[in-house]
């Protein structure tokens, strides 16, 4: 869960920047409570939610005994197994405190004390922006039941949050103004099927407690019927008061989730851990439809015993069926933690690192704020290209890069700006949002160079070898220009004055050009595999019966040499002719090890001088 990982990054933050306790998106109150938790890691953060979720367990104990529901000390199992909910609180998500901060004051209220419900329920926008609603929903119910005095305590939280933010946003309304929902979400996450959390209810709250939670919504009803009959139909009782402030505040928020997702608004995607919010209210439903079942079997104690072990047994056990415990990765997060893993222990390691992804500061274990470290990639550094320094690292995902952080996969894949160093692939290909296949690649920045000039050669390059161009991706891009110049090669000549295109010479006293060296595990090519490559050269006195040009791959294992094969290019130069494409295919062998290290080089062996520049290198996808 990215958002859960980005809570706890802010939580932990907050106490070095205090702005963070006012971050609408993070929730301030959840931040606010949170953050002494957080400075002892992510297991601090969900331990908070844990902690949480077990007082919200005994709040709703204590509800359910006012309520007079005879099961009430099963209350806890009902929560605490109700599947989405019992994956939910062991994250730093925010559904966790705003089903305590509602069902607290749903017990004030029950407990007739109105103006400590009205306090505890002003606060719950600042765990959830849905809050506002629930608030809503509390002035009216405070209205029925003639209780006027308790309504302006509604405003406490939010007058609260306003006095305290409004110095540093300069803005008494900042809690609404900055609210960072907006309609821009219909084209970012798009919309769904109105059905969404009706049809995905199983993993939501499972067949058993879906059951339990439809004979629960009949007994209430059938209790307001009931007492109607025999007082006042339009008096308001705590039948009534039940319906409005579990019943209607648990169905009125999953129709409003359902509603905003199907309209694609708000910024908002469909989201199952949502329903985690309302899953205390929900609990009690359940646990109303429990009680009354047990009492249709009650005229026997041991039908009435069986059938609650039956389904106690049947809710208990749903979550374990449905999710993993303890959680594992799912395979987005799996991928991405592998792609983390190349990435720490590669040569690119102690490089800056741009991301979109927060798992990577939690995979890689660094500063997420130490921006000479890392930086997000957000919609603000669109314009990357110039952004990211040179030697920088980018891992892209087809999820968070591409969505949040607008970046499109080209942009690094197909780009004279990056170089492609690894990608990684499921093994069984998914789909995420926006119908992309999910990968990941990781690039670094090279000095950027003449679009056209790439393009070029990348044309070249497809017509040369017969390829199709869409299959052809770019892994290496070097014009020998200032500080793309491998600082291994000690002999550039500038070849145009007004551009200042440089190239590499060759000769008797400088002989080889690195292409590339690393492990085996670091380069982004399957063994058995084809590299494509295609240069500028000019070599104006090359006489081939007195010369060795060739391209040579050197693989060492454990400080031997275990391989050396050269291909020569002498019959593909062209003395006397200027610069001219010399393109040319590089089988990599099979066999080799992740620790192989490998070195692609080309070796002149010749006393005249061949200029090599822009060098481009290419693998087919």
């Amino acid at each position: 869960m990215a958002d859960s990982l980005i809570h706890f990054k802010i939580a932990r933050q907050a106490f070095k920047q205090p702005e963070f306790f006012l971050d609408l998106w993070a929730k301030p109150l959840f931040t606010v409570l949170c953050s002494t938790f957080a400075q002892f890691g992510y297991m601090g953060a969900k331990f908070f939610n844990l902690l949480i979720a077990f007082i919200t367990a005994s709040v709703g104990y204590k509800l359910a005994k006012r309520l007079e529901i005879r099961n009430a000390f099963l209350y806890p199992v009902f929560l605490l197994f109700f599947p989405i909910y019992a994956i939910t609180m062991i994250s730093s998500l925010t559904e966790i405190l705003f089903g305590f901060v509602m069902l607290l004051a749903i017990y004030f209220f029950f407990e007739n004390k109105f103006i400590w419900s009205a306090i505890v329920i002003s606060f719950i926008p600042f765990a959830r922006t849905e809050g506002f609603g629930v608030l809503a929903a509390f002035a009216f119910v405070f209205a029925i039941n003639r209780n006027f005095r308790s309504i302006p305590f509604l405003l406490l939280g939010t007058l609260f949050f306003s006095l305290v933010g409004w110095s540093y946003y300069n803005d008494f309304f900042w809690t609404f103004t900055k609210i960072p929902y907006s309609n821009a979400g219909s084209t970012l996450y798009g919309s769904g099927n109105i059905f969404f959390y009706w049809k995905d209810s199983e993993w939501i709250f499972g067949t058993p407690l879906m059951l339990l939670i439809t004979a629960g919504s009949f007994f209430i009803f059938y209790q307001i019927i009931k007492t109607m009959r025999k007082t006042n139909p339009f008096a308001i009782n705590p039948a009534i008061n039940e319906l409005l402030l579990i019943w209607m505040i648990f169905f009125g928020f999953i129709f409003f989730q359902s509603f905003i997702w199907y309209k694609g608004i708000m910024a908002v995607l469909g989201s199952h851990r949502f329903i985690a919010s309302i899953a205390p209210v929900g609990a009690l439903i359940a646990l109303r439809g429990f009680d009354s079942i047990v009492r249709l079997t009650s005229t026997r104690k041991w039908v009435a015993i069986l059938t609650s072990i039956i389904i106690l047994f049947f809710v208990i056990q749903k979550p374990f069926i449905l999710y993993h415990f303890p959680i594992k990765l799912d395979p987005e997060s799996a991928l991405f933690r592998d792609a983390s893993k190349w990435l720490k222990n590669s040569p690119y390691s102690n490089r800056k690192i741009f991301y979109a992804n927060p798992f990577l500061f939690h995979f890689l274990e660094i500063d997420p704020y130490n921006k000479s470290k890392s930086d997000e990639l957000t919609p603000s550094t669109i314009g990357f290209e110039e952004y990211v320094p040179l030697g920088s690292i980018v891992i892209w995902d087809a999820h968070l890069s591409a969505n949040e952080g607008k970046l499109p996969e080209s942009r690094i894949t197909h780009s004279p700006h990056f170089r492609l160093l690894k990608s990684f692939y499921p093994e069984i290909p998914f789909k995420v949002l926006g119908d992309r296949d999910y990968c990941v690649h990781l690039a670094e920045k090279i000095l950027p160079v003449s679009s056209l000039q790439f393009q070029s050669l990348f044309r070249r390059t497809a017509n040369y070898f017969k390829i199709d161009s869409t299959r052809l991706k770019n892994f290496l891009f070097v014009d020998f220009d200032g500080e793309s110049a491998p600082s291994h090669q000690s002999k550039i000549k500038v070849i145009d004055s007004q551009t200042l295109d440089n190239a590499v010479i060759l000769n008797s006293e400088n002989p080889f050009l690195i292409i590339t060296e690393a492990k085996r595990a670091s380069l982004p090519f399957a063994n058995n595999s084809d590299i494509y490559f295609c240069s500028s050269m000019e070599a104006i006195d090359f006489n081939k019966d007195e010369t060795d040009f060739d391209i040579v791959v050197s693989v060492s294992r454990d400080d031997n040499n275990i391989l050396l094969v050269r291909t020569s290019l002498d019959d593909l130069i062209n003395p006397g002719t200027g610069f001219h494409d010399v393109c040319f295919a590089k089988n990599i062998p099979d066999g080799l090890r992740p620790d192989d290290y490998v070195k692609i080089f080309l070796q002149y062996r010749g006393t005249k001088n061949v200029f090599v520049t822009n060098l481009s290198c290419f693998i087919v996808n």
